[in-house]
C-alpha cells in the first residue's frame, strides 16, 4: 500500500500544520490528519491511494475511457437524428497530438 505524502510545518496560529499533499486538503492537529489518511481508499486499478473524490479523478484521468494521449474516435448520435456522427477528439496535453488534432479538424472542417 502507498503511503501519502504529509507535511507537517511551522506556520501562524490560524493556519493548519498538517497536511495531505495527495488530497491538497490541510488539517488543525495530526489526530485529524490520521482520520483523515484513515479514510483514504485504493484505486482499483493501481496503488494510488486518496480520499474517495481525488481516487474517481484520478481514475479517470489515468484508467478511464479517455485516458493516455493521442487521438481517439468517438461516436455521436444527436438526439431526434438516426445517423451517427464520428469524431476524433484529442485525449492528453502533447504538443504533438494537439497539432494533429488541429490537422484533423482543418482536413474536416476546412475555412472557405
Amino acid at each position: 500500500q502507498t503511503v501519502p505524502k504529509t507535511q507537517t510545518e511551522k506556520t501562524t496560529e490560524n493556519e493548519h500544520q498538517h497536511h495531505c499533499e495527495t488530497c491538497t486538503v490541510s488539517f488543525p492537529n495530526q489526530k485529524a490528519l490520521q482520520a483523515h489518511l484513515n479514510s483514504h481508499i485504493k484505486c482499483s486499478k493501481c496503488p494510488f491511494t486518496a480520499s474517495k473524490r481525488v481516487v474517481s479523478a484520478h481514475f479517470k484521468a489515468n484508467h478511464g475511457e479517455y485516458a493516455g494521449r493521442g487521438l481517439k474516435t468517438i461516436s455521436i448520435q444527436m438526439p431526434g437524428n438516426r445517423s451517427i456522427q464520428k469524431f476524433k477528439i484529442c485525449v492528453g496535453n502533447h504538443p504533438d497530438d494537439i497539432q494533429a488534432w488541429r490537422e484533423e479538424r482543418k482536413r474536416r472542417f476546412p475555412t472557405r
